[in-house]
This record gives structure tokens, C-alpha cells and sequence, in this order.
């Protein structure tokens, strides 16, 4: 019984924080190599060539990314794209919160989640291709902290949406180009891949 009042606890503090839904079903145990087996092939979600500084900040923060880009002022206002093919699952404006956020569910039971958006241009249902605008970095939301940056994660869940935001949720260490990015007080600086439209890589 305590332990499903701590988990209770922990979902009612996330959405409080306002942290990912709730609704997702629980995972059924996966190992990490069934996960990795159908991982799609994420890309940075920004146009081929934008350079990018990633960290991973702190422990309750790892394996969510923040993202920006270099030099910082192009930050705001820079397009998103999506990481992989998929269907956009969730699309809304949470102000008290994170802000807008969209969701993508891939193959393989992967997903991504970006947050803090300026808008969106995709809603719920959408079809997408890998490299499809989906919005534009902002700093929407109280969790933003009025500091422009786009707020990514990758995501696993045998759910119809995956939970995020939170230390716990179902955030998993994030791969580019098949190279994890993953590890509390980490940087790095990057150049996206993504062929995404008439902008893509060439």
C-alpha cells in the first residue's frame, strides 16, 4: 500500500509541477535492448547545418535536453522539426506550466516531446514525416523561466502517450545520429542532420 501511495504522490506532484500526462499506461518491463532494437533514427529537430548547444543540466533533469542555438540570440523563433516520421499525440498550450507542447508517437513504441514552444503548427492526429515543421523555440510557460530554449526528450511507452517532465516519467537517454547524449552536467555542441523539406541537408 506505501508503495502505491508513494507512486500516487509522485504523479500528483508532476502534474502540480506541470509535468506530462498522467494517463499514459504503464510500461510492460522492457529491456534496454528491445528498446534500442526499435528505436528510430532521431535526428536533431532543427534544420540541417542549424548549430545547436545541448545540455543535460542536472540529475532530476538527465535525460531531457535543453536546447539552443549558437550564437544564442538566433534562439528564439528557430524552427522545430520533427525527429523521426510519426503522429502527433498530444498538441496544447499549458501557461501555468510548460507551455505549448507536442508529442510524437514513432515506431517501435518511441516517442518525442518538445515543450516551451513559441507555437505550434501541427494539432493532435497529424500524420508527419521526419523533418516536418512542427513549431518554432520559445520560452512559453512558468517552467520556461522566460529563458528562450527548446525543451526535447525521447520517450518510451507501450502507452498512447508517454509521461515527461519529470524525474521518473518515461524519458529515456537520447540518441542523434545513433549517438546517445545522456548524463547529468553534460554539454555538447552540434550540427543538426535532419533533411527536412526544401531546407534539407545538401
Amino acid at each position: 500500500m506505501r508503495k502505491k501511495l508513494t507512486v500516487l504522490a509522485a504523479v500528483l506532484t508532476a502534474l502540480a509541477l506541470g509535468g506530462g500526462t498522467a494517463t499514459a499506461a504503464p510500461d510492460v518491463a522492457a529491456s534496454e535492448a528491445e528498446m534500442l532494437a526499435g528505436k528510430p533514427k532521431f535526428q536533431l529537430p532543427f534544420t540541417c547545418k542549424t548549430h545547436v548547444r545541448v545540455d543535460t543540466w542536472d540529475k532530476g533533469h538527465d535525460p531531457a535536453l535543453d536546447i539552443t542555438h549558437l550564437p544564442i540570440g538566433g534562439t528564439e523563433g528557430l524552427w522545430v522539426r520533427s525527429s523521426a516520421a510519426g503522429t502527433v499525440v498530444q498538441s496544447y498550450s499549458d501557461p501555468k506550466g510548460a507551455g505549448n507542447i507536442i508529442q510524437v508517437r514513432h515506431g517501435g513504441n518511441w516517442f518525442t516531446t518538445y515543450i516551451h514552444l513559441k507555437y505550434r503548427s501541427v494539432k493532435k492526429g497529424d500524420k508527419i514525416g521526419q523533418g516536418r515543421k512542427i513549431g518554432a523555440v520559445g520560452h512559453t510557460g512558468e517552467t520556461s523561466n522566460g529563458r528562450p530554449h527548446l525543451h526535447y526528450e525521447q520517450n518510451y511507452s507501450k502507452g498512447s502517450t508517454a509521461t515527461w517532465g519529470y524525474e521518473g516519467s518515461q524519458r529515456k537517454a537520447a540518441h542523434f545520429d545513433g549517438h546517445k547524449y545522456t548524463g547529468a552536467g553534460k554539454t555538447w555542441k552540434l550540427y543538426s542532420h535532419n533533411v527536412g523539406g526544401q531546407d534539407g541537408c545538401g
